[in-house]
């Protein structure tokens, strides 16, 4: 008789065991994201809802996620204070973050694709002459929004007067009231802003392309959750196949027409 109930015993258990294993496979694995709380990469708009171009791709890449049937993945993206977004790479908090590609992001990430690439701008008044060189904006008011990378080129310059920014807001309105010579930014956080200030196409001009960079998707090195990077490598290298990337980043990108005056890259030095 105990025999019998220790049979009946164990093949019950192995039974929940083989259910709870069944269940436990079909589970969407969930992967974090950090979004930056800077317009337009990531924002809540007035109805509360979190907006934005990197809200966009993580949409994306959940629907393309979906399509893997019992491999899919949940995203679960938080809208953050840029510094944050950072930190919480960095302590393996979020598991994703999409960053400018630069030697502080390599360290505490790992690239699983890049996203777009983007030009790093310099603005002024339309009655400033165009630039070759950031040696011609010596000792000048340059600003720029506080926490910014762009570059060794312009991260590097001790001849430049650097007027660290709160916002792409203040920056401009600082250039239209001469406050400063010019502005430096990554050209989405520049157009979205000129076209939220509905800035008249007269009044600011591209003085020179200060750098082109790339943004990219990285898994924080903190992690241990690493059998999220194969199918998020792949599903954002469909996107990119399909167009959306291009769709997101650049059709729907925020770009005024009026912005053509595109010199190349200052030479390096």
């Amino acid at each position: 008789m105990r025999l019998i109930h220790a049979f009946v015993t164990f093949t019950l258990g192995a039974l929940l065991f083989s259910q709870a294993s069944s269940v436990y496979a079909n589970e969407l694995l969930v992967a974090r994201f950090s979004t930056s709380n800077i317009e337009p990469w990531g924002f809540i708009n007035e109805k509360g809802v979190p907006t934005g171009l990197l809200i966009k791709l993580a949409n994306a890449l959940e629907k393309e996620l979906a399509t893997d049937g019992d491999n899919g993945v949940k995203i679960v993206n938080q809208v953050r204070p840029y510094p944050r977004v950072i930190r919480e790479l960095e302590k393996g908090a979020v598991d994703f973050a999409v960053m400018f590609k630069s030697p502080e992001a390599d360290k505490i990430g790992i690239s699983v694709g890049k996203v777009a690439d983007h030009k790093v701008l310099l603005i002024g008044l339309a009655d400033i002459p165009a630039i070759k060189n950031l040696s011609q904006l010596e000792n000048k008011h340059i600003g720029y929004i506080r926490g910014s990378k762009y570059g060794p080129l312009f991260d590097n310059n001790k001849s430049l007067n650097k007027v660290s920014l709160g916002s792409m807001e203040q920056g401009i309105n600082m250039v239209l009231l001469r406050r400063i010579y010019a502005l430096a930014s990554a050209d989405q956080t520049l157009y979205f802003a000129l076209k939220e200030l509905k800035i008249p196409s007269q009044k600011i001009t591209t003085l020179m392309t200060i750098n082109q960079v790339s943004t990219e998707l990285y898994f924080s090195k903190a992690s241990i959750r690493t059998e999220l990077i194969p199918p998020l490598t792949e599903a954002l290298s469909r996107l990119k196949a399909k167009g959306v990337l291009s769709t997101i980043f650049y059709k729907e990108g925020y770009v005024p027409q009026y912005l053509n005056r595109t010199p190349k890259p200052a030479p390096q030095s």
